[in-house]
């Protein structure tokens, strides 16, 4: 088996994830987090942006795992899935979660 892991992708993926966010409402005490959560998905998955890859380099790397007599069992594509995998293995997964629960803030940015 072998685990093809990118890192953010630069494709319609960002609305499409998006628009499975469930409406819970004006009233909703998630409200704030789930426009942060829309907020955060659009900006990190924004073309151009640095880290950001195309649609091609990921496959480029899928065609090379398929076609490898002797494939790695994982691949990380492009910096950030090389860092975040690098950092999440040196914390611990309290360490880790406080560190990714910031990454989309339930107040108000």
């Amino acid at each position: 088996m072998v685990d093809v892991q990118p890192g953010p992708v630069a494709t319609r993926f960002a609305e499409a994830a998006i628009s499975t966010i469930p409406d819970t409402g004006a009233d909703s005490p998630y409200r704030v987090f789930k426009q942060n959560l829309a907020e955060t998905t659009r900006e990190m998955l924004r073309f151009g942006r640095t880290g950001v890859l195309t649609a091609r380099e990921v496959a480029e790397v899928i065609v090379e795992a398929a076609t490898s007599p002797k494939p790695d069992t994982r691949y990380h594509v492009g910096a950030p899935s090389k860092l975040m995998s690098l950092l999440h293995g040196l914390m611990p997964d309290r360490i880790w979660d406080a560190a990714v629960s910031r990454m989309v803030p339930m107040e108000p940015k």
